[in-house]
C-alpha cells in the first residue's frame, strides 16, 4: 500500500538515486524504499507510445499463419532422398 509522507531522516530516491533531505515529501511502498516526489522527471501518459492491441481472433490467425509458414519452410529445406532406379542390364 502506497503512503505519502514527510521524511524525518535523509534518504535516497529508489527510482533515480537523488538524495532526499529531511522534510521532503516522498512515497513509501515497502520498508526503506522511498520515492521522491518531484525529484525525477515524470512521464506524461499522453507522451507514452501507444501499445498496439490485437484481438484474440487476429492473434490466433497470426499464429496459424506463422505455423503454416514454418511447416512450408521446413518442407522446402529438407532434402529428399534420391532413389536410384534398379539396374535392368542383366535380363
Amino acid at each position: 500500500m502506497r503512503r505519502t509522507l514527510t521524511l524525518r531522516h535523509p534518504a535516497t530516491c529508489a527510482e533515480c538515486g537523488a538524495e532526499l533531505a529531511v522534510g521532503d515529501r516522498a512515497r513509501y511502498y515497502v520498508p526503506y524504499r522511498f520515492y521522491g516526489i518531484g525529484c525525477h522527471a515524470r512521464t506524461d501518459p499522453a507522451s507514452r507510445p501507444k501499445r498496439l492491441r490485437v484481438s484474440k481472433a487476429e492473434a490466433r490467425g497470426q499464429r496459424i499463419a506463422n505455423a503454416k509458414q514454418d511447416a512450408w519452410d521446413r518442407a522446402m529445406h529438407t532434402e529428399l532422398p534420391v532413389i536410384e532406379p534398379p539396374a535392368w542390364g542383366d535380363r
